[in-house]
Formats: structure tokens, C-alpha cells, sequence
């Protein structure tokens, strides 16, 4: 999860209120069994180290990585596009396309962003390295710096 808050600044710049929320809910509907599970209890998140450690993966079940496997998988939200026809789910679709190249092996792998066709997860650079946070920062830079009306003449142009 590239911060699930720049996922949902990105979807906010981008498509308002709804943008928002769907580029929030890739992260949401991936970890929320897993938080639940865990009882949101404060006490066993270890603030004081690393945001990486706080969701580790050896914690997690394997409906947990179900969860977030089919979250954070592109067919997924292109079906919950073609359903919808909100073009706003296009946020959930960025926030995992940022997801897919700002992971690496090393900490976090990426996601599975063809489930269930393919397991396949790409080796990027993490998010929270100098240059992953650099990305992000900048992405959230130019969309702030667009005019609206660039950015409605682009989400015009999706499909």
C-alpha cells in the first residue's frame, strides 16, 4: 500500500469525493479481515518501529492474502467498471497500477494485480524509499498543479 492516503488523495485530485473513497478501498477492502482479526487492538501494532513492520506479512491468513489479492487485482476493478460505469473507480484502478511498481521483494511484495489469473508480482521500488516517496510526492504534485479542466479533458478520454 503506497499509503493508503496518497491513494486517496490521488483518486480525490482526480475524481472528487468518490475518487476518494475508491482509491482508498483497494487498501481498505485488502486489510480490513486482517485488522479485524487482530481485534484492532493498538497495543499489538508496533508504532514505534517502521510503518512496514506494523502489517507484517507472516501475520497474515490465507483468507487475509485472499482479500488482498482480489483487491488489489486489475480484473477485479475493471469488472466492478464495467458494472458500475462510475469512472471514478478508475482511482481504485491507479491506486493499484502506483501499488504494482512502488513494492519490492525486499519489503512488501507487490500485488498479484492479475488474480486469479496469474500470480505474477512485479519487483519495483518501494514506496518509502527516497525515490518511491519522490514518485508519489510528484504524481500528487502535478495533479494539484493541473487545471481542472486538463485533468476532466484526460478522465474524458477513458473509456
Amino acid at each position: 500500500m503506497p499509503s493508503i492516503i496518497s491513494h486517496g488523495i490521488i483518486g480525490y485530485l482526480l475524481f472528487g469525493k468518490k475518487g476518494l473513497i475508491y482509491g482508498t478501498l483497494p487498501d481498505i477492502i485488502g486489510f480490513i479481515h486482517y485488522f479485524i482479526r487482530l481485534g484492532i487492538n493498538c497495543e499489538r501494532i508496533p508504532f514505534k518501529r517502521d510503518i512496514i513492520h506494523w502489517v507484517p506479512q507472516s501475520s497474515m491468513t490465507d483468507f487475509d492474502w485472499f482479500m488482498y489479492h482480489i483487491s488489489h487485482s486489475l480484473i477485479f476493478w475493471i469488472i466492478i467498471y464495467n458494472i458500475t460505469g462510475d469512472k471514478a473507480v478508475y482511482a481504485s484502478i491507479f491506486a493499484i497500477l502506483m501499488d504494482i511498481f512502488l513494492h519490492d521483494n525486499k519489503v512488501w511484495s507487490g500485488p498479484q494485480f492479475l488474480y486469479p489469473l496469474s500470480q505474477y508480482k512485479y519487483n519495483g521500488i518501494h514506496w518509502l524509499t527516497p525515490l518511491g516517496m519522490g514518485v508519489t510526492i510528484s504524481i500528487i504534485l502535478i495533479l494539484y498543479i493541473l487545471p481542472k479542466d486538463k485533468i476532466n479533458n484526460f478522465i474524458n478520454y477513458l473509456p
